[in-house]
């Protein structure tokens, strides 16, 4: 017997196991498999007769059940009976080998193929381009699929439809589309051929939908239904799943019903994809429509069906029916993590706390495990909602109950910390994240910068900028943008435009909001000409100007007290292809009220009407403000009486504004009738109101009526706060009722309040014009003991000092401003003066007044 090379065996030792199974177990189960065949098939190891019939017909068996143990069994004995297996068997062989990634077991059979005179066919190379492709080499398929070709094997249609399918997985989709519109032209190289069939028209069409090709892909449907070709469910279901990608919502719904009407009946999947899209489009009663046509034809829908429609009620604040529809759910299978997730979720942003602590009480106690996601829906949704102490014991208990908090927790929880005002606590569990090996993102640091940028703590923040480079993150322009915030706000546009040179060379292009940050820290801080040539440059590049920008220069320049050159600049809107929005408008009405330009704020008012730009409350309130503040009280008034015309609601601002001008006018009946007015519109006057009116009935003389006002606020549920008694002692001291107002301030203990800087400066003020300089002193001392920086209270005490000629106390009170650097006025330094001549050696204390840059 001539012995044969045994090219075609199975090495002994190839693993044919699915991977994710115990290697031990599989080894168990082939060797059973193994006996088991060999007593069903009467296999004996000693002898076994053969017959080409019966071992192909296994192995075709085997192969399309991918039962590959079994296969090589065959292969095994086929070997022992000396029997050769043909080139179909042989072909069957390296389809194994490829479905089961062993590219280089079915290159080996290939070569044995080449060594045994067999001539491989399309059939041996199709699975080993397909295979090549799958794991993403892409060139050495494109390279095999030449090389079939140049050695004269014709390629059939499923090897051109693995070539297609293979290259738009690996992103080459205008390759593939370029050897379709080849064939289809008659010029693929080499006099190559084929026509397209409905795999073929699945593969291109799935590939290049799946890229957003969605115009070509139209064309191809509409051009395989030319052929005589008609669309299967798989065609329309990729259609479909494309459109949504790019939320082309009405063709989407138009292809659906298509295949509806063709009686192609969708999948679970497409009919999930189509109500996302309806969903996310504000469709969601339509999208319930989908859910019950989906039963009717004997589809089962699944988790992700009511979790599409449980965010779509929830996005457009249906609660109620999310309720329902849970308990639909509820009925035919069990819920998991994403749908309580989904529920608490959208409890929290649609104001429903308490349903969400409810459900998730009741999770734990039926002792459902929830994971960090479910936790962390909840703590943002307790953030938003304020109830910050409750997120806090929230976050210690994730910790206690050993859940491991990802990215996006700390990163809620440091929000929360910053929005408590506890940065401090919130740069300490940045250093925990780091040590419990949960590296922050860029998210996290710029929420952190945001909050350091806002307590002017900028050079932290700029810290945190150099952590994100030394750990690879790449600041974006939100980062950017927040440290020169930062820096405009602490005064220094200089560094803020270093900043903002610096994100331009790396590639970042600064957005709307940039642009306005530093424009308005360019204006804020006096540096006009910088916002100027800023807005030029804008200007001059293509589509980057908006009237936010103008909006932002045109307050700065009121601010400049430059009202020619802002008014020009509104005047050149229309020529900038903009339009002023109301924003610009109230800039413009207080910029001009304050320059004392009514008659110009009266003809924009008309001219604002009749573009149909209508003021809003806000605009009102400061063109009120504005002429309440020049003395035209009347004409205040009557902006009142348009608003109300206009059915617009004036609030508390818009009547203490109004209040503030009468009282300043002397006027303190009309203001008294105004507040009784307030009241009866059930518009509740707030600690200005009240302040104001107090503050306006001592100044105008009415003591016992601003004492009945504040007693009334005393014993009424209105919350007394520390201004109300400034107002009043202020006024009590203004009337010369010294006692009454030092009586007053005794009792601020008694009314669970605290003295503030202005209480304190209010009495030593009163005090030192009532010629009570003593307790004046001994008060200032007590202020700074409280931590009060009184710089102005000293000047009010060296005055008060001065003018008694008490000489100690001013070169006492001369040494602590001294120390401040504080300036002196000029009649200030003619008391001091005037006391320090009569001192002995008064000149060594007269040489202290320059330093005080008089």
């Amino acid at each position: 017997m001539i012995n044969r090379p045994p090219l075609f065996v199975i090495p002994r030792n190839v693993d044919t196991s699915v991977p994710s199974q115990n290697p031990l177990e599989t080894h168990v189960k082939k060797e059973k498999t193994m006996q088991e065949q060999n007593q069903v098939h009467g296999v004996h190891e000693i002898r076994w007769q053969w017959h080409t019939s019966f071992s192909h017909h296994w192995l075709v068996s085997y192969a399309k059940a991918k039962k590959y143990p079994e296969l090589f069994f065959i292969f095994d004995r086929m070997v022992d009976a000396n029997h050769t297996p043909n080139l179909v068997d042989m072909n069957i062989l390296v389809n194994c080998f490829c479905d089961m990634k062993r590219l280089d077991l079915a290159f080996a059979v290939l070569g044995g193929i080449l060594k045994r005179g067999y001539d491989p066919d399309c059939y041996t190379f199709n699975p080993l381009i397909r295979a090549l492709f799958t794991e993403g080499k892409a060139g050495d398929a494109e390279f095999l699929f030449r090389k079939m070709t140049h050695t004269g094997i014709s390629p059939d249609i499923c090897s051109w439809s693995t070539l297609i399918r293979g290259l738009c997985n690996c992103g080459n989709v205008e390759a593939a589309v370029g050897i379709h519109d080849a064939n289809m032209n008659g010029n693929l190289c080499l006099g190559l051929s084929y026509r397209p069939n409905l795999i073929y028209y699945v593969c291109l069409i799935d590939g290049i939908c799946k890229h957003g090709l969605m115009k070509k892909a139209k064309e191809l449907f509409h051009e395989m239904e030319g052929q005589g070709i008609s669309p299967d469910a798989y065609v329309y279901s990729a259609m479909i799943h494309g459109l949504c990608r790019i939320r082309d919502f009405e063709q989407a719904k138009a292809f659906f019903y298509h295949s509806l009407d063709r009686g192609i009946e969708p999948n679970v999947v497409t009919f999930n994809n189509v109500m996302d899209l309806m969903c996310k489009e504000g469709c969601t009663d339509e999208a319930r429509g989908l859910l019950d046509l989906m039963s009717r034809k004997g589809l089962h829908p699944d988790k992700h069906s009511f979790s599409i429609l449980l965010n779509g009620y929830f996005r457009e604040g249906r609660v109620e029916e999310a309720r329902n529809l849970f308990q639909v759910m509820k009925r035919h299978m069990v819920p998991d993590n994403v749908v309580f997730g989904i529920l608490i979720d959208g409890y929290c942003k649609n104001g429903c706390l308490e349903d969400a602590m409810n459900l998730f009480k009741s999770l734990e106690n039926f002792n459902f495990e929830l994971g960090i996601k479910q936790y962390t829906c909840l703590l943002d949704g307790l953030i938003k909602a304020r109830k910050l102490e409750l997120a806090f014991n929230l976050f210690n208990w994730i910790c206690h109950m050993n859940l491991i908090p990802d990215v996006v927790t700390y990163t809620i929880m440091v929000d929360g910390l910053c929005k408590a005002r506890r940065l401090d606590h919130a740069l300490d569990l940045l250093v925990e994240m780091e040590r419990n090996g949960c590296f922050p993102d860029v998210v996290t640091l710029n929420v952190l910068m945001d909050s350091l940028c806002e307590n002017r703590r900028t050079i932290e923040a700029m810290g945190l900028l150099n952590l994100m480079r030394k750990r690879s993150l790449q600041p974006n322009s939100c980062t950017y943008s927040t440290l020169i915030k930062g820096y405009c706000k602490e005064g220094l546009p200089e560094e803020a435009l270093k900043l903002f040179q610096e994100m331009k060379s790396h590639d970042l292009v600064p957005d709307d909001v940039t642009y306005t940050i530093l424009m308005d820290g360019f204006c804020k801080n006096g540096f006009i000409e910088d916002a100027l040539c800023l807005f030029e440059t804008l200007e001059k590049s293509t589509n980057r100007l908006n009237i936010k920008h103008v909006s932002c220069l045109l307050d700065g320049l009121f601010k400049a007290r430059r009202p020619q050159l802002a008014c020009k600049l509104f005047q050149r809107i229309p020529y900038l292809n903009l339009t002023p929005d109301i924003f610009t408008y109230t800039i413009m009405f207080d910029g001009l009220c304050k320059a004392r330009r009514f008659d110009l704020a009266l003809n924009l008012f008309i001219e604002m009407e009749k573009i149909g730009v209508f003021p809003d409350v806000v605009t009102l309130n400061v063109h009120i403000s504005s002429l309440c503040n020049n003395g035209r009280i009347t004409e205040a008034k009557g902006l009142l009486s348009i608003m109300r015309k206009r059915s617009l609601e004036p609030n508390s601002f818009t009547f203490s504004t109004l209040i503030k001008g009468y009282c300043k006018d002397g006027k303190i009946e009309e203001a008294w009738k105004l507040f009784q007015e307030m009241r009866e519109h059930n518009v509740m006057p707030d600690d200005v109101t009240y302040a104001l009116l107090i503050d306006g009935f001592c100044k105008n003389g009415f003591i016992e009526d601003a004492l009945y006002l504040f007693r009334t606020i005393e014993n009424s549920s209105s919350e007394l706060n520390i201004r109300h008694v400034n107002s009043l002692i202020d006024g009590l001291f203004k009337a010369g009722n010294t006692q009454l107002a030092h009586k007053l301030f005794q009792r601020i203990p008694e009314m669970d309040l605290t003295p503030n800087f202005s209480t304190f400066s209010v009495m030593v003020d009163g005090l030192c014009r009532a010629g009570r300089l003593d307790h004046a002193y001994d008060l200032f001392v007590e202020m700074e003991k409280s931590g009060f920086r009184a710089n102005s209270t000293v000047n009010r005490l060296l005055v008060g000092y001065a003018r008694i000629e008490d000489a100690s106390k001013v070169v006492e009170l001369l040494g602590k401003m001294a120390e401040r650097e504080l300036r002196l006025d000029e009649y200030t330094v003619s008391l001091v003066a005037k006391v320090l001549t009569k001192v002995p050696c008064f000149e060594k204390f007269l040489n202290l007044i320059p330093q005080f840059r008089v």
